[in-house]
């Protein structure tokens, strides 16, 4: 579906941003995608298998992931940025809104969340919804034996090969344990055969 937006109003839409100065949230009714403004097509909906407080430490930094129904929070041990995730149109970051300065302040709340398939997997894929220079994070939940025990682990990864980059757990103390862990059945290594094929996977969660 081609991007919506009344082109003619355009002009007079960002002029009235820069009038409000104000961020797009939950304070400003972040969850109302009926009109589709700046390539927002629908509000988007995580997996409920994602969903809870995911925790990842690497000897010098715990990082915690908490995801509910429709928003994503990445918090360190100096800050934390909360992100509200909506499908986006795919036409949307070649137009003129995606590079537009006034539009990208209004809206650097929104993440665009979609699920694509790479090393025969569904990934949730996040990007930044202006991102036009990078593939995003992507997170798929996995299993791995821990201590002779089958447990449930969130895997992310970026790049353009889908690269794993970090192992979340349901607690710290498993994190803290498994600060820098390597596990055998997930690619840490750039693949020398380039590119991981990323296909855009139809919504049936």
């Amino acid at each position: 579906m081609v991007y919506y937006i009344n082109q003619h109003n355009q002009a007079s839409q960002v002029q009235n941003l820069t009038k409000k100065s104000k961020v797009y949230d939950e304070r400003s009714g972040w969850n109302n995608a009926a009109n589709h403004e700046f390539g927002r097509q629908a509000v988007f909906t995580t997996p409920k298998s994602m969903r809870g407080v995911w925790y990842s430490d690497d000897g010098n930094q715990e990082t915690v992931l908490t995801i509910r129904e429709h928003t994503i929070t990445v918090s360190t041990n100096n800050n934390s940025t909360k992100s509200w995730l909506y499908k986006q149109y795919p036409d949307f970051l070649s137009s003129p809104d995606a590079q537009n300065k006034t539009v990208q302040a209004q809206i650097q709340t929104w993440q665009s969340a979609k699920y694509v398939n790479a090393h025969n997997k569904n990934w949730l894929n996040i990007r930044g919804w202006c991102d036009t220079q990078n593939k995003g994070q992507f997170y798929l939940l996995h299993h791995e034996k821990i201590n002779g025990k089958e447990t449930t682990v969130l895997v992310s990864a970026n790049g353009d090969n889908v690269t794993t980059d970090n192992v979340f757990y349901t607690n710290q103390s498993t994190a803290q344990k498994q600060a820098n862990h390597h596990y055998a059945d997930l690619d840490y290594s750039q693949s020398p055969e380039g590119e991981a094929r990323l296909d855009y996977v139809a919504e049936n969660h």
